[in-house]
């Protein structure tokens, strides 16, 4: 198993609170860049996406 480097570790926590911020100041450009385009995400009963987009859209929407 390789190790992570420590630019792997300043670039995942670098998304953690560019993903932290864009939530608290509900800036949604800035949620949207934490997610690739072919994101897929499943959340359980929450919901499942396809697409970076679709997250970033239903996120907004339930935080309006």
């Amino acid at each position: 198993m390789n190790a992570m480097s420590l630019e792997d570790e300043r670039d995942i926590t670098a998304v953690i609170v560019r993903y932290g911020t864009a939530i608290d100041t509900r800036d949604w450009g800035l949620f949207r860049s934490c997610f690739i385009d072919d994101f897929r995400g499943d959340y359980g009963q929450f919901g499942n996406w396809d697409s970076g987009e679709a997250f970033a859209a239903t996120m907004q929407q339930m935080h309006e």
